[in-house]
Parts: structure tokens; sequence; C-alpha cells
């Protein structure tokens, strides 16, 4: 770490992956965490190595690409390291520094809890945080100041559209943050975006198009992309048109498709190759919670008598309602669609939302005993690839 000396160590043991510890981070600017309170560093609400995040996320958004758009940070922390802390951390650093419009994308609306929660326990509590859903297709009923949340899949939503040109979420939003937007643009679980170039049958899909036009839109947007799988392949960085990895004459490939050949020719060894030249540029954090010292222990004997007896009587009806559901679609069949593909797939479909109270309430959650639930992982051997991370 560079900020060494500034917050508390993180609560977990972090290794980070062997090749990426062979480079070493530029060294941020001085003033990368001002304007964080001084509580959140000194009672370790943010940890060092989320703060370090927040530094060079902060160090990104005063580089500018090319064609004048500023450049976004790629956050590809493993699970528990704290990503949605890391990126309420950099919605409190702008806003303490006067930027009040953020856009906060994820995969769930249920999250928007969690947001305003991190945001709470940084002290920054008092930034509204508006579900985008919940909101009519009017910018106006958006919030002049504070932080809108929003869905991958309400991005795509609309209204109208048959005697007059159709509302939609993505103008919503970009009427909304115009002009000069310059706040951030949080994509949270951003590998849903990954099938913009290549999706199923090479399509693009609508939602990483959408997120391209909204990083096209807003040239200042403070871009930040944050998923712990962001890519397992090349073609799924496309969306990631902030990196500065191609598009201009300073980056190492003119366009995408050049950067997709390059990298797909050379397979594997050359993706750790563009993620250890991200992190060299400060563009990149990728750390994870190290195993070492972990076990695990089996457990037997979690089938009590009682669970047993529910498991046969709820087999019994699922079996029942199984011969209900095939009976009934073979009268479909018979005497209505005569289609058997699609026939066959709404029988598909029934039976999915016909096991799904089985699903929820006979989990193997549900299944082991608390005693269970306490298992400690085991140590895995992939980790002998890792080396601690020094701090």
């Amino acid at each position: 770490l560079w900020l060494k000396g500034i917050g508390k160590k993180h609560p977990d043991p972090v290794v980070e992956n062997a090749s990426l510890s062979a480079v070493k981070a530029p060294k941020p600017p001085d003033d990368c965490l001002e304007d964080i309170k001084s509580d959140v560093v000194k009672e370790g609400k943010l940890s060092n190595l989320q703060l370090e995040a927040v530094a060079y996320a902060n160090m990104c958004f005063g580089k500018n690409l090319e064609d004048g758009s500023r450049r976004g940070f790629f956050i590809g922390d493993g699970a528990g390291i704290g990503k949605g802390r890391e990126l309420a951390g950099i919605v409190a650093q702008q806003w303490a520094r006067g930027v009040r419009k953020h856009l906060w994308i994820s995969v769930s609306n249920d999250l928007k809890f969690d947001a305003e929660r991190d945001l709470r326990d940084l002290g920054s509590g008092n930034i509204p945080v508006q579900l985008l859903g919940k909101a009519s297709y009017s910018a106006k009923d958006l919030p002049k100041q504070g932080v809108v949340f929003a869905t991958y899949a309400s991005l795509l939503g609309k209204k109208g559209g048959k005697t007059s040109k159709p509302q939609t979420r993505l103008d919503q939003l970009l009427e909304w943050a115009s002009p000069g937007f310059e706040g951030g643009l949080l994509f949270d679980e951003s590998h849903k975006a990954k099938n913009l170039f290549g999706g199923n049958g090479g399509k693009p899909t609508k939602t990483g198009q959408a997120v391209l036009k909204l990083q096209t839109a807003l040239p200042r947007a403070r871009v930040v992309y944050c998923s712990a799988t962001g890519a397992s392949e090349p073609k799924h960085l496309g969306y990631m048109d902030r990196l500065g990895l191609w598009g201009g004459s300073d980056t190492p490939f003119g366009d995408f498709d050049d950067f997709r050949r390059a990298v797909e020719s050379r397979g594997v060894g050359m993706m750790e190759l563009v993620a250890m030249h991200l992190k060299q540029r400060g563009a990149l954090v990728s750390r994870a919670l190290s195993f070492k010292s972990c076990t695990f222990e089996l457990v037997n004997d979690v089938m009590t008598p009682l669970l047993a007896a529910s498991c046969l009587r709820s087999d019994a009806a699922m079996a029942s309602s199984r011969d209900r559901v095939d009976a009934v679609f073979m009268i479909v069949r018979e005497y209505g669609d005569r289609r058997v593909g699609a026939v066959d797939a709404r029988r598909t479909q029934a039976h999915g939302a016909r096991l799904r109270p089985e699903r929820r309430g006979l989990g193997l959650a549900e299944a082991v005993p608390r005693r269970g639930l306490g298992a400690r992982r085991r140590e895995r051997p992939v980790q002998e690839a890792r080396r601690p991370r020094k701090t």
C-alpha cells in the first residue's frame, strides 16, 4: 500500500493474484483522500484497502482520455472486501466536493437499502437515494440533488409508443443528467453488460447498449465499473470504454476489435497482462479474502424425523401437482395450441413455478441445523499460487 499509516487494517486477511502482485500501482496524489471525513479514517469505517480503492478512483477521475472524456476506474475486488462500501465512499467524497448528482446502477432494487446503509455508516446519511422504478417517466420527478438508484432491467423500461413517441427510462436519465453531468456513474455488478459484443447469436444485448450509451452521452461522468467477475473472455470487456485500453493514439489498441483480436490470439496470459497494465496505471484494484488456515468439517445426521416426514409429504404433493400440470398440457396440445415446442416451453415454465416453493421451503440452509451452519471452510489448493498482500 502507498497509503501506509492511513486508516485501519482490513479486518480479514487479504491476498492478491500472483501476477498482479508482481507489478506496483502508481503513487496516488497527496490530495486523493481530501474531503473524506476524519472519523471515517480514524474509526475504520473504511479500511485501508477500501480507502485505497477510493484514492485510485479519485486519481483516475482527474485524468482525461484523448477524446476529452473522463477516465474511469475498475473495482475488481472479490466478495467480502466491501465493494458497496467503496462505491459509497466514492459518492461521499464527491458529494463533499460539491458534486451533487450521482447515478448508481445495480442488479436489484433491494440493494438500494444497502447503498443507503453504507452511506449512513460513512456519515453521509443526508444524501438522498431515490429508486428510479418508483418515479414516473418525467425527469422532473428525479431529485435535483442526490443519488438515483436504478437496475439494469429498469434502464430498458419504456411506456407508450402506440400513438406517440415512447418514453424510456434511458432518455429520462439523460434529461435529468444534462447539462454537463459530472457525477458518479457507478456500474455495480457491471458484468451484466458484458455481452455488448458477442452476446447470444452474436447480437449485442440491450443492457450492454444502454450502458455504453450512458457513457457516450455523459463524457464527464465519473465512471466506476464494479464486479468480482468483470470478464472471463476478452469480448466481455467491450462495455469498459473508459479504461483507456483502446480508442486513442496513446492507447495500446486502436479500437475494441483490435484489442479483442490481439488478446484472443494470445490466450489467458494476455488477459493477465491486461490486468497488470491496468493496475500499473492505477485503473484497477483486485483483491480477495484469504482462505489461509481455513478448515471444513462434514456434518452428518442433519435429517431429523420431523424434517423427513415433511419431505415425504412435500414429495407426495409435488407428484400430485406434476401429474395435474401434465394432464392440463396434454389437453392443451390436443385441443388448443398444436405447436409442440411452444406447449413444451410453457409446460417447463409451469413446472418451474411449481417447484419454487419447494426450493424455498426445503433448501439446504433450512435442512442443516444451526451447528452445521458454522462449519468453517477448507483452505483451497489454489491459494498456494497466491502471495499475501503486503500492507
